[in-house]
């Protein structure tokens, strides 16, 4: 079998979950697992084992002891809590890491629907932590971190727009585009040395320099302002030296409305599907540049 109870090797399990998540989102196959898994939210298959057999002990706690399979569980953990591959030795294995190890001996788990509710949050707070730090260990995820706290399916998700503009937009929050700051990184650049070739402006080729500075999408970042303005009132040209908030606002969460972040989300998609081809033509127009082949 491929995952088995306790033994803790979910390494190819999780490869086949990260897969799906970036077919699903249009990501390249160089995408981090933890974006998908994060834009999707989805928690880790471990996770979701842990908090199965957590929430079966709880039924069985809960059981008259009368009951055979309740009789059998007393009996099996008696000997068997100390076990690797055993049933109680994985549950009381979870609970310790969960800091809830009083319970194992405690069995003070309340009612079932309170003890769903408790498991499901502490199960997911502990699979939030693991994730935010395996994220702050990839330095390509700097702009996803900041956009990207928790895990919660993202609303983008359920956009009504074209799928290339959903995987475009999933592309540039994540940091895995075409983008010289990108591309430049597979060839061991320095970052400063990473600069676009479209403008050639001498400025370095990042996500904020293709979405709110260079040049050459000028009429199409008017158009995509024009576009946030008349659907929300929000003239936020005006905010442009506020870059980081910016950034959070076209790719993230700045706006607490969620219809207002639809709104210039869409609009976002749809400026970055179009900017991306535009790129391609031009670096195409230039001598063969590998920074710009698909």
């Amino acid at each position: 079998m491929l995952l088995k109870r306790g033994d803790g090797d979910w390494k190819q399990a999780e490869q086949i979950q990260d897969k799906v998540g970036r077919t699903l989102l249009g990501l390249s196959k160089n995408t981090p697992g933890e974006v998908p898994r994060a834009e999707l939210g989805w928690l880790s298959l471990r996770a979701r084992r842990d908090f199965k057999q957590l929430l079966y002990w709880g039924k069985l706690v809960m059981m008259d002891g009368s009951r055979l399979v309740k009789k059998v569980y007393m009996e099996c953990k008696k000997y068997t809590e100390n076990l690797k591959n055993s049933f109680c030795g994985s549950v009381k294995r979870i609970l310790i890491d969960l800091k809830l190890g009083h319970l194992w001996e405690s069995e003070a788990v309340g009612d079932l629907k309170g003890w769903k509710s408790f498991i499901a949050t502490m199960v997911r707070s502990r699979d939030t932590e693991l994730w935010l730090s395996e994220v702050k260990e990839k330095s390509k995820l700097r702009l996803f971190r900041r956009l990207k706290t928790n895990l919660t399916r993202e609303d983008f998700l359920d956009w009504d727009i074209p799928a290339s503009h959903r995987a475009q937009y999933a592309r540039l929050r994540s940091g895995t585009h075409q983008l010289r700051f990108e591309t430049g990184r597979w060839v061991e650049e320095k970052e400063e040395e990473r600069l676009c070739k479209i403008c050639v402006t001498g400025e370095v080729e990042s996500e904020a320099h293709f979405l709110l500075e260079c040049y050459v999408y000028n009429k199409l970042r008017r158009g995509m302002f024009a576009k946030i303005r008349y659907q929300t009132g929000y003239d936020l040209l005006t905010m442009m030296d506020s870059k980081d908030w910016l950034m959070d606002v076209l790719l993230g969460h700045g706006l607490k409305s969620k219809e207002v972040r639809q709104k210039v989300g869409k609009a976002v998609a749809a400026f970055i599907a179009v900017a991306m081809r535009l790129r391609k033509k031009e670096c195409q127009q230039m001598v063969q540049c590998s920074w710009c082949t698909e």
